[in-house]
């Protein structure tokens, strides 16, 4: 890329006016593809329009996804480019590509997609799928195609989609649809083959085979398994479904009524969606926090809370809002928000030694070998772990510590790695997020503080 149309096109993003540069599409195609990256990625901050913000994403994912192949044909990279716009929903940078009326090897039906190192789903296209699998095929009741039930692995629903465009169909279930049966391919057309190939860990590639001719290309299309699962579907298309999400590509010359990128008629379900009473925490419902949390919820006794009841925060978590009953790194929320045992009890009923002191927690959950017990002090509300009898500050108050479990579920739950610095981004992302929650306790515990450290050792980002 010349130093004169790198500053153009920095320019245009810089002015949120990347929409109405005459050469943006053709700039995109045929720059330098790693200096383009370099110069899209360096233009950014909160004064940046969503047009640009939307550019300058699609662009770096595309560079990003395919690093160790960027030598393509510009065609090839066209389809890249799109898919990676069809993923932040950018409809004028799809629609754009698609006017160049260019015979793109393959590209995107339609695509419920989460771009690499993107964990707010704020922030990419409405309508992502969460991390699916397939459970089943079935004929669209319409005759008009196929349609696929995908189980979600976040809420553990199952929902139907139509193959053709990407719409649900119907509302989403809680039990495995009869009609779905076991996950079977359809029936492929004998005369295209598309062979998905497992030879390479860093990205899932397929090897187009045409009986009309011996060229057998190979396309790499997106981040393997986990990221996602190619199933060879009818008319030389194949469903991609994974943690990243689901979508359709097709090979050849494209059909009729393809959807590239909806006009908002999509939006992505709210339990895939953090909540900012997160972060105000006076303001935090059981709405905010019930749908992600893991087991049921877990209620205490109001009358049995003792000296605990005189701290109206700490009923209101424990009496109303309630907790987890299979919390984030911790277990038996039931069981102790029954007995609602001190420390001191807890620690005699183990067998050892106990302090006076002790008799001011209460605890609340224990860690899964019984050794650690997760408390909340009486004089001030303040959530502590107790492992040996020495309580160590993990959140400083109830509600701050019910967030940090919504959100912690929320991430765990919709991120896995699919790259090899995804894991280190999603670090990133929840260390921050818990820090705005709860600023007191992560700078008191510093890098140490128990979150920080539970995260690292527990969660692998492979699901």
């Amino acid at each position: 890329m010349s130093s004169e149309l790198g500053s153009a096109l920095e320019h245009a993003l810089a002015v949120g006016r990347l929409d109405e540069y005459p050469a943006d599409v053709r700039v995109l195609l045929l720059s330098d593809l790693q200096a383009l990256a370099e110069v899209v990625a360096a233009v950014g901050g909160p004064g940046v329009d969503q047009v640009a913000r939307r550019i300058r994403g699609a662009v770096v994912e595309a560079v990003r996804l395919y690093r160790e192949d960027l030598h393509c044909g510009v065609a090839e990279w066209a389809s890249r480019l799109r898919f990676a716009a069809q993923g932040w929903g950018d409809r004028e940078l799809v629609a754009g590509l698609d006017e160049l009326g260019l015979q793109l090897p393959w590209r995107a039906d339609w695509a419920r997609w989460r771009p690499l190192g993107v964990f707010d789903t704020r922030e990419f296209a409405p309508g992502w799928t969460g991390p699916v699998q397939v459970a089943g095929w079935r004929s669209a009741s319409d005759g008009a195609g196929g349609e696929v039930c995908l189980h979600s692995a976040h809420d553990q629903r199952y929902r139907w989609y139509a193959l053709a465009d990407g719409e649900q169909i119907g509302e989403a279930v809680d039990d495995f649809p009869e009609v779905a049966g076991a996950p079977e391919y359809p029936a492929v057309d004998p005369g295209f083959t598309i062979e998905v190939l497992d030879e390479s860990f860093d990205l899932l590639k397929v090897r187009i085979r045409s009986a009309a001719g011996s060229e057998e290309p190979v396309f790499p299309l997106c981040a393997p398994y986990p990221g996602a699962l190619a199933h060879p579907l009818p008319g030389g298309r194949l469903l991609l479904a994974g943690h990243s999400g689901a979508a359709v590509i097709s090979f050849g010359a494209p059909a009729a009524g393809i959807v590239g990128v909806r006009t908002g008629d999509l939006a992505t379900a709210p339990v895939l969606t953090p909540r900012e009473a997160w972060w105000g925490q006076g303001e935090l419902t059981a709405d905010d926090i019930v749908p992600y949390y893991q087991g049921g919820v877990a209620y205490a006794d109001p009358g049995r809370l003792g000296s605990l009841g005189e701290r109206a925060d700490v009923v209101h978590v424990l009496c109303t809002l309630g907790l987890p009953g299979f919390p984030v790194f911790w277990q038996e929320t039931f069981g102790c928000l029954q007995n609602l045992a001190t420390l001191e009890q807890h620690l005699t009923e183990q067998g050892e030694s106990a302090e006076e002191y002790h008799a001011g927690f209460t605890v609340i959950a224990l860690s899964a070998d019984g050794e650690t017990a997760l408390c909340v002090d009486h004089a001030n509300g303040q959530v502590h772990q107790a492992e040996g009898g020495s309580p160590e500050l993990l959140n400083t108050s109830l509600l701050a510590f019910a967030a940090c479990q919504a959100l912690t579920s929320w991430a765990l739950s919709v991120s896995t790695a699919r790259h090899p610095e995804e894991r280190y981004e999603f670090l990133a992302f929840v260390r921050e997020a818990l820090t705005r929650i709860d600023p007191e306790a992560a700078a008191e515990e510093g890098a140490d503080w128990w979150w920080f450290l539970a995260l690292e050792d527990d969660y692998t980002l492979v699901a």
